[in-house]
């Protein structure tokens, strides 16, 4: 057993609400635009049928092998070497996730506000908060996130809600090729797209600490809802106002469209403001989950009692990973690849082990 249970099912909904959300906004939209144009928001939804498949797979062998995260499961089902293969696999994934969404966050807010900040200080002020709630034990870095939970719902209904006035909705049409093209959707970079919701999968490492609760996959369904319109939000709102073709020459089609709203009640009258608070809190929810997913599937590998210096070295190799600026084209490159690898083993073999489980199953009944 991994010890007693100390998430609550509601925090288990924010963690998984705000590190699906991600910088995914930031990510892919431009890749999107290219390909699709105007139906650039396809792959989104394909993405969100894929990964509600995904949480009730993950949700049914978490139940499966209660008090046991994906690593010690899978050494216990696939064996010593098979398993530790496969374990090794899912901890460099849940890892590079949090590196590349540092990278792309890093991008952001160097461009949109910190033009003149030093890269190493904005790395320093985020690996080192995220490193020291880490190194506090998991209810603290829980009940961190829960704290501005709220406030990160209503940022996000601020940023989002007032570009509907300047929305476009004709600009979505028609709805031709390529986006009705099956082959369209062959290209590695829409494949990838599919893994866009990746926040979820961190429920292997999660499950072993959530309190029982037969409303888990209600939980889970209804965060991932949420982090779908959000994301749908960011793909659809920039074509309405810029119109496809402009929004995929755009470095940040989601961040330009905020700038073309004005809020003259509010003190801050420009959102734009308000969005580079709302997104260094979610790469804080987006590291913590990581690091800590990473930290202890490494500490289960080789069987550690304690993770706190695990969990200091991956703090001080992030920051080495990241203290240089990389190309975003580089960056986008990685991450098909990444996203790839990561689909097959988050979605691709445990769909094939549940398979596995149901038909021995149904075989014994």
């Amino acid at each position: 057993m991994n010890g007693y249970r100390q998430i609550s099912p509601g925090q288990w909904f924010f963690i998984s609400l705000f590190s699906t959300i991600c910088l995914t906004p930031f990510g892919f939209p431009t890749t999107l635009y290219r390909f699709l144009g105007h139906g650039a928001w396809v792959p989104i939804v394909a993405a969100y049928l894929l990964t509600l498949w995904s949480m009730y797979v993950s949700l049914r062998i978490c139940e499966r092998f209660q008090g046991l995260n994906l690593v010690q499961w899978s050494l216990k089902v696939m064996g010593r070497w098979v398993g530790s293969l496969y374990a090794i696999g899912v901890v460099v994934v849940m890892y590079l996730w949090g590196v590349f969404m540092l990278f792309v966050f890093l991008d952001l807010i160097i461009y949109s506000q910190l033009h003149y900040t030093s890269r190493f200080l904005i790395l320093i002020f985020l690996i080192g908060a995220v490193v020291y709630l880490l190194s506090q034990g998991l209810e603290v870095w829980v009940r961190w996130g829960e704290l501005f939970a709220v406030l990160l719902l209503i940022g996000l209904l601020f940023i989002n809600v007032p570009q509907l006035a300047n929305a476009n909705f004709s600009n979505l049409l028609p709805f031709h090729n390529p986006v009705l093209e099956l082959s369209t959707y062959l290209k590695p970079e829409l494949i990838a797209a599919l893994f866009i919701f990746r926040g979820i999968f961190s429920i292997y490492f999660l499950h072993p600490h959530i309190k029982p609760s037969k409303h888990l996959y209600r939980w889970s369904m209804f965060s991932i809802t949420l982090a779908f319109i959000a994301v749908l939000a960011a793909i659809v709102l920039p074509i309405t106002i810029f119109g496809a073709s402009f929004a995929g020459k755009l470095a940040f089609p989601y961040q330009e469209s905020l700038g073309t709203v004005a809020l003259p009640w509010l003190p801050i009258e420009r959102i734009t403001l308000l969005t580079p608070i709302v997104w260094q809190i979610i790469i804080v929810y987006v590291l913590c989950v990581s690091l800590f997913s990473t930290a202890r599937g490494i500490k289960s590998l080789l069987n550690m009692k304690k993770e706190r210096m695990i969990i200091y070295v991956l703090g001080v190799v992030t920051l080495g990973l990241t203290i240089y600026p990389v190309q975003q084209k580089t960056v986008f490159i990685f991450m098909v690849y990444w996203s790839l690898i990561g689909g097959f083993f988050l979605i691709v073999i445990p769909s094939f082990l549940w398979a596995i489980f149901a038909i021995k199953r149904g075989g014994a009944k």
